[in-house]
């Protein structure tokens, strides 16, 4: 294997290149926004003429229904399906739930960096 790439050199050092560039490419279209909210002004305008596509109909995940009322009712089943969870994982539910928290607190600024805008900010 190491010949047939020592044969190839230059080409193998265009396509590394070339997906050293794509690499860089997705990590900037990871960074840009891709959540986006209607603006207070236009959301009204926007839900009165249809307002099933800004609502959710089930379930709301991040922030942006988190006050809904109609929405409270579920938040009670989010956290029964957390518990279940972590009773079928083999680790201590402690130190299971010490490592979720950790790792999403550890990508916080990722992950505000999907939603379009400044992020109101929440109390855990």
């Amino acid at each position: 294997m190491a010949n047939i790439l020592a044969d190839h050199g230059e080409a193998v050092d265009i396509i590394y290149d070339g997906i050293q560039i794509l690499v860089v490419e997705e990590k900037k279209r990871q960074a840009c926004p891709s959540i986006f909210s209607i603006h207070l002004q236009s959301s009204k305008n926007l839900r009165d003429v249809s307002p099933i596509p800004y609502t959710p109909r089930i379930v709301s995940i991040g922030p942006f229904h988190k006050d809904d009322q109609n929405m409270k009712g579920v938040e009670v089943h989010k956290v029964t399906y957390l518990l279940d969870l972590f009773r079928r994982l083999k680790s201590p539910r402690d130190q299971t739930m010490k490592a979720c928290v950790n790792t999403v607190l550890a990508q916080t600024d990722r992950i505000k960096a999907y939603y379009e805008g400044q992020m109101k900010t929440y109390e855990l």
